[in-house]
């Protein structure tokens, strides 16, 4: 059985830090893993690691709300560090059984639920994040490979500007650093700031602008591999458009680009493929097309007066009642709308829908979505 030791560290009261110490256990439990948790806090430090622990572990979990005493017994290992709110929100959050191939010029969309796996499977391809099993190679190394470092750039969730200095000298600066960058030119033209935008701090652009301004910054060097998290989060719909065009352009030019997405609309227009995470897992290795087709349901709204008839059929799935109205889902959708005709049910009465898997899994993405910001509201509170 593998081991796994842990510590979790908050400098205020005990909540947090158990919290994060009991997801994680949960997590070990169903994945079989043996943990020891240390818990450092107002209490002090609780079921502390030894480093005979520590040496016989394969694996260690630091998370964090400070650092922790005691750090230099990591020394000479490779600690995977969270902070406290992921290890309680994520602690589930284990890539299992995942194996893919990206070829070239493809342009990869990971979707799922939020706490899938897919910023956790992006910071393993770039080396941020340890796999304790498996073969993980990128262009034929090792995530996070030096040699990596001109031809893989990453746009991560939250923008990585600095806020002190001028769109310009945030451009100079980036150019500075690599041996072929972008022409001036070049970057106007992906940009299209005003001289006045580009002479402003970038803490006083809007957040759309602040967005694009962190991808084109990812572009200077001329990447041939791109990673987006959550790319367009925070766009106006006119930004999200221009962005859209330049990843259109890039993949033009051969660059292979794997990003996250919580848009149906992005994933549908610019997606080669997709993989459907969930848990960890991957559901489905597709593209757009085949997954619109497949597992297509329809949805009928109806009358109340209908419930007894759609409770006594087969092939109903889901039935929601409503203060006015009957949803159903079902896949014959035929044989419902002959029972309701037989019933002297007209076309007026009633409303149907198309839904595929792939508009089912953004649904729950956002319904996921909606019940972690009314965690963090109280949470928060």
């Amino acid at each position: 059985m593998k081991k796994i030791v842990a510590v979790c560290a908050c400098p205020m009261g005990l909540a947090h830090t158990f919290m994060a110490a009991d997801s994680l256990e949960k997590a070990a439990k169903e994945l079989g893993v043996e943990i020891k948790i240390e818990t450092q806090g107002a209490d002090g430090i609780q079921n502390e690691l030894t480093r005979k622990d520590i040496e016989e572990s394969d694996a260690i979990i630091l998370a964090l709300a400070i650092t922790p005493q005691g750090m230099e017994r990591f020394e000479g290992h490779d600690p995977y560090e969270i902070t406290l709110k992921e290890a309680i929100r994520e602690g589930k959050e284990i890539l299992e059984d995942l194996s893919f191939r990206v070829e070239q010029g493809d342009c990869l969309a990971l979707i799922g639920p939020n706490g899938a796996g897919k910023t956790t499977l992006m910071n393993c391809l770039l080396g941020d994040r340890k796999v304790t099993s498996g073969i993980v190679e990128v262009e034929g190394k090792a995530p996070g490979h030096p040699r990596l470092k001109a031809s893989v750039s990453y746009l991560p969730q939250e923008n990585a500007v600095v806020q002190k200095l001028t769109v310009q000298e945030l451009i100079n600066f980036f150019r500075s650093i690599y041996p072929n960058p972008l022409t001036v030119n070049e970057i106007d033209e992906l940009l299209r700031f005003s001289l006045e935008q580009k002479k402003q701090l970038a803490s006083k652009l809007s957040g759309g602008q602040k967005r694009l301004l962190s991808f084109v910054l990812t572009l200077i060097g001329r990447p041939s591999l791109l990673f987006l998290d959550e790319p367009t989060a925070g766009m106006d719909t006119s930004t999200r458009q221009r962005f859209w065009e330049i990843v259109g352009d890039l993949k033009e030019q051969g660059v292979t680009i794997v990003y996250s997405s919580h848009y149906i609309e992005e994933v549908e227009h610019t997606a080669d493929r997709i993989l459907v995470l969930h848990q960890g897992r991957l559901l489905r290795d597709t593209t757009p097309l085949a997954m619109r087709s497949e597992e297509v349901e329809k949805h009928f709204t109806l009358p109340l007066r209908y419930q007894a008839l759609v409770a006594g059929m087969d092939g109903i799935g889901q039935v929601t009642v409503k203060l006015d109205a009957l949803q159903v889902v079902t896949g014959d959708a035929n044989r419902l709308w002959l029972q309701l005709q037989e019933e002297g049910c007209s076309i007026q009465e009633i409303e149907v829908t198309n839904r595929s898997l792939l508009d089912s899994i953004f649904e729950n993405t956002k319904e996921v979505g909606r019940e972690d910001e009314t965690h963090e509201s109280s949470w928060r509170g």
